[in-house]
């Protein structure tokens, strides 16, 4: 089934079918809809770029690790749990413009809630644990994000402070996010 955007330039969505919906035409709907949203929603343009439709579609291998780190969610506390399941809709498989894949590298968006940027830790000795880990980090941005959409919740969010996790200076609102990122992985490793 197909949904279109009322706007002057229609772009053709694909239904998703679930948070792990790796169809080729799937995630080129995504990417279509996202290049498109470059400019109204000040998103970064390599992110779009790291949008990999193939990566799935013949190895069988990374499937199997994006499926097994989903499934090791089952283990995480129920509130968060409940919270992935609440927050996040979509994990979509990222690579480098120049068609390799990132090792092990994630983000979210402020214009994309819902929606963890993810690849495979290759070299990792178990690469669903670290994906794992790397959904939690994302979903705790994610969290954050909606929470600082409903109201102020840093007076000078651009102040500079010690960040701990990064043990440099940063602005006081990105090192809020690297800590709460943190302390969603920790209570993630606890249960794996």
């Amino acid at each position: 089934a197909r949904d279109y955007l009322s706007n002057s330039q229609e772009v053709p969505l694909v239904k998703s079918e679930g948070v792990l919906d790796f169809r080729p035409n799937f995630l080129k709907s995504l990417h279509d809809l996202i290049t498109r949203s470059v400019a109204d929603f000040d998103l970064d343009p390599n992110h779009v770029r790291k949008i990999n439709c193939e990566i799935l579609e013949n190895d069988k291998e990374s499937r199997a690790i994006f499926e097994r780190a989903y499934e090791m969610i089952e283990l995480w506390p129920s509130w968060l749990k409940k919270m992935f399941g609440d927050v996040v809709a979509h994990i979509v498989p990222i690579n480098r413009t120049d068609g390799k894949r990132l090792d092990g590298a994630a983000f979210s968006d402020h214009n994309l809630i819902g929606a963890v940027f993810a690849s495979i830790e290759y070299s990792a000795p178990f690469p669903e644990l670290a994906l794992n880990i790397s959904y939690a980090h994302e979903l705790g941005h994610n969290v954050l994000m909606i929470y600082q959409y409903s109201q102020d919740l840093i007076i000078e969010g651009e102040k500079w402070v010690y960040s701990g996790v990064r043990k440099t200076e940063r602005p006081v609102v990105m090192a809020f996010h690297a800590a709460v990122a943190l302390a969603f992985m920790i209570e993630c490793i606890k249960c794996l």
